[in-house]
């Protein structure tokens, strides 16, 4: 992990990891709410494959 955040530009060599901050506190907060958003996405889909599976095939399956 640490090298991704080297890569990123959250630490530097040698600095303090400071999990505190306000840079990585907000995108902890944005991954949350995208996690959150995929999986509302998911469970809509499994409900819509029991209750209309033939009307979701024609509409994912668009060309």
């Amino acid at each position: 992990m640490l090298v991704h955040f080297i890569a990123r530009g959250w630490l530097k060599a040698r600095g303090k990891a400071i999990t505190d901050s306000t840079h990585v506190i907000g995108a902890i907060r944005k991954m949350n709410r995208l996690e959150c958003v995929g999986e509302t996405l998911r469970h809509a889909l499994a409900q819509l494959a029991t209750v209309a599976d033939e009307w979701l095939l024609t509409v994912v399956y668009r060309d």
